[in-house]
C-alpha cells in the first residue's frame, strides 16, 4: 500500500519500468509575495485639456501661428478645425490641445497677447473639463431634447443643462425625472414681450452660456434675438 500523504503535501508518483516507485513530494500551494500594482507601472502625468477659440479678419498664416505658438508652449494639438466666412471677411478657429509641460490657461492667455495683436485676434482659451451651462428650449417634437438629454446623462456632451424651456407641458416629466427645472412659458401673439422676457429671466438666473433652440417652434422677436447674441450678454 503507498504510503499516507504528509499534511500540506500532495503526492505525486510515477511508474518507471524496473523501476521502484518513486514518490515526489510537491508543495500544495505556492504563495507568490504580493506586488503593489499602483507602483508596477509609473503613473501618466495628468495634462489638461483646453481649447482656443478664435475670430479675427481672414488672411494667411493664421494656422501656422497658432500652431507654432501651442508648440512652443508646450502643447499638443489634438483636434482643429476653421472656416472662412466669405460674407464678412472672417476667420474662425477651434482648436483642442493638451498641454504636456503644465502651461497654465493664464499662462497661455497672456502669452498669445503678441500673436493675436499681429492677426486681430479676438480670442478665449477654455478648460475643456469644465462644463459649459446649457438651457434647453422645446415644443412638442421632442427627439432633439430626448438625444441631449441622453447624451450628456452619458458623458458623450461636456455640458450642463440648467433648465429646459417649452411652451407646452409634454416633456414635464421627462425633464423633472432627470432633476432638470422645467420652466413651461406659454407664447401667445398678445403676450410674446411678456413671454420672452419671462425665458430671458429664466436664462440670466441659471448662469447659462448657450441657448439651444430644440425644435422650439416658436419665431424669436429681434430684440430676443439681440439679448441672446453673445456680444451684448458679455
Amino acid at each position: 500500500m503507498p504510503e499516507r500523504a504528509l499534511p500540506g503535501e500532495a503526492i505525486a508518483e510515477s511508474i518507471r519500468p524496473n523501476r521502484d516507485r518513486v514518490r515526489i513530494p510537491v508543495p500544495k500551494r505556492i504563495v507568490r509575495p504580493e506586488t503593489d500594482r499602483t507602483n508596477s507601472k509609473k503613473n501618466p502625468i495628468s495634462m489638461t485639456k483646453y481649447a482656443l477659440t478664435v475670430k479675427c479678419p481672414s488672411r494667411r498664416g493664421i494656422v501656422a501661428a497658432i500652431s507654432t505658438f501651442l508648440a512652443e508652449k508646450g502643447c499638443n494639438i489634438t483636434d482643429s478645425s476653421q472656416f472662412d466666412d466669405p460674407g464678412t471677411g472672417n476667420f474662425f478657429m477651434r482648436t483642442s490641445f493638451v498641454s504636456e509641460t503644465g502651461t497654465t490657461m493664464a499662462e497661455l492667455q497672456e502669452a498669445l497677447t503678441p500673436v493675436a495683436e499681429t492677426f486681430e485676434m479676438d480670442y478665449a482659451f477654455h478648460d475643456e473639463a469644465a462644463k459649459m451651462k446649457v438651457v434647453i428650449m422645446v415644443s412638442r417634437f421632442g427627439h432633439c431634447l430626448n438625444d441631449l438629454l441622453y447624451r450628456t446623462r452619458i458623458g458623450a456632451l461636456p455640458i450642463e443643462i440648467v433648465a429646459v424651456i417649452s411652451n407646452h407641458m409634454d416633456y414635464q416629466k421627462v425633464v423633472v425625472n432627470q432633476d432638470i427645472p422645467f420652466h413651461c412659458i406659454k407664447v401667445t401673439p398678445a403676450n410674446k414681450p411678456e413671454a420672452e422676457a419671462a425665458i430671458m429671466r429664466v436664462v440670466e438666473e441659471a448662469g447659462a452660456e448657450l441657448i439651444v433652440l430644440a425644435r422650439y417652434m416658436q419665431i424669436l422677436s429681434d430684440e430676443m434675438c439681440q439679448k441672446m447674441s453673445p456680444s451684448r450678454r458679455a
